[in-house]
């Protein structure tokens, strides 16, 4: 297959894996491809888009521009319903967007063993949140739970949740979680209070998930607790995967629950993108492989820069 160009594009951009993981899927399928991270504006993604000649095969697209993109394509029934999108891909007809987050939750939930989920918690309520939401309901999700500071930014996750034939309702962060089968968070690291939990290389303020819902933390109020969020579920999904280990993991850990990374997510959401890019099938092993190397890589980088 020729040469064709692919990219990731968001604003801020310089701190995403994806370039590492596709390249490392390109290489094992053998193909001639680049993959590259553009930083584009969030009032310049019309421009960029119009700018792109026949070389360039598709994009995969983070924030500020996944609600933008979904008009810019034929989209599918998933990013109707969701109104976001995070892959653009050419194809002989015309342009195609489609989201791989919501099935991306799916699979790694089943890669882990989980294949039934009738109540999930989200922390969060942003457009990950939502992305989450979606992707559960595939494991049977009848009832959810929405954590955040906003009863007013959770209306279109709790809109959502009832289009998805989901009960849903909303509570602060300061209140106590109820019991649920799933606990899934899409909130940095800064949105929990864990003192003297916090491992050694907590740098107490820095998070470069694309995945994680940052308007949560933006406004002021008591910070969650995550040795006690992890209490009210077997099975922990976090969705950030940077600060690296993630601290509702950590705690969630020596609480023996199943547990469930952002690098699982951006693995599979990633093999999606590079599937449908390319009509070749990609393990998803070989993409977290990839992306734990080079985020292992800037951890050191950063610690030496530190000493």
């Amino acid at each position: 297959m020729s040469s064709r160009r692919c990219a990731v594009i968001g604003h801020p951009i310089a701190h995403s894996l994806s370039p590492a993981m596709h390249r490392a899927a390109y290489r094992g399928l053998g193909l001639d491809w680049s993959f590259d991270a553009v930083d584009v504006a969030s009032d310049g993604l019309a421009d960029f888009m119009a700018g792109l000649d026949e070389s360039w095969r598709g994009l995969a697209v983070t924030m500020p521009h996944k609600q933008e993109l979904a008009g810019l394509g034929e989209p599918d029934e998933l990013v109707r319903l969701l109104g976001v999108a995070n892959t653009w891909v050419r194809t002989t007809s015309g342009p195609v967007v489609r989201n791989t987050d919501a099935p991306g939750v799916c699979d790694v939930l089943r890669q882990a063993g989980v294949h039934q989920v009738s109540s999930v918690t989200v922390l969060g309520a942003g457009a990950t949140a939502r992305s989450v939401l979606a992707g559960a309901t595939r494991l049977g999700v009848r009832s959810a739970t929405i954590v955040s500071r906003s009863r007013v930014r959770s209306q279109q996750t709790l809109a959502l949740a009832s289009a998805l034939g989901v009960t849903a309702h909303w509570q602060p962060l300061d209140e106590p979680l109820a019991p649920a089968d799933l606990l899934v968070s899409t909130l940095p690291r800064q949105a929990f209070d864990e003192g003297e939990h916090c491992p050694p290389d907590f740098d107490g303020g820095e998070h470069r998930s694309p995945g994680s819902d940052e308007e949560e933390h933006r406004s002021p109020g008591t910070p969650l607790r995550a040795s006690r969020a992890v209490t009210c579920a077997p099975v922990v999904f976090d969705v950030v995967y940077d600060p690296w280990p993630p601290v509702l993991l950590d705690l969630a850990r020596q609480e023996n629950k199943v547990c469930i990374d952002g690098l699982d997510l951006l693995a599979a959401q990633g093999r999606r993108q590079v599937e449908i890019m390319t009509g070749q099938h990609v393990a998803m092993t070989t993409m977290r492989q990839a992306a734990r190397t080079e985020l292992a890589r800037r951890l050191t980088r950063r610690s030496e820069e530190r000493c």
